[in-house]
């Protein structure tokens, strides 16, 4: 996809959903789209864009919010996906590194936990 058709695309996402951050992943077969989307978005908004979306790409396209996936996920939509919009450079930063934080702090969590397992032979999470 070219530079015009991504731009265009990151102007219709903005014109429905609220984002700071548009990631894409691109094939023959159809073009995920992925933002950080105001917790107040009415579904029929992603429906509406995703429509007008279609019809721009003439091929299936999927638009999501980034809170519908763990952390993990997260980590590889950063990695491998195209960031094709970015409302300031520093929120992409600022993102990626927030997502980074927050797969570190699971990381220790899950270390504590089994530390404590070891320990103790309780599991709970605090």
């Amino acid at each position: 996809m070219d530079h015009i058709l991504k731009q265009k695309a990151a102007e219709i996402i903005n014109e429905y959903i609220l984002t700071p951050v548009i990631y894409m992943f691109d094939d023959k077969e159809q073009t995920e789209f992925v933002c950080f989307c105001d917790l107040n978005i009415e579904s029929q908004e992603f429906i509406k864009a995703e429509e007008r979306l279609c019809g721009l790409l003439e091929k299936p396209v999927v638009l999501m919010d980034m809170r519908e996936y763990d952390e993990v996920d997260r980590m590889e939509i950063i990695s491998d996906g195209e960031l094709i919009y970015s409302a300031h450079p520093l929120f992409a930063h600022m993102f990626e590194r927030t997502m980074i934080e927050d797969a570190r702090m699971r990381e220790i969590q899950k270390s504590e936990m089994v530390k404590r397992y070891n320990a103790s032979g309780s599991a709970y999470l605090q």
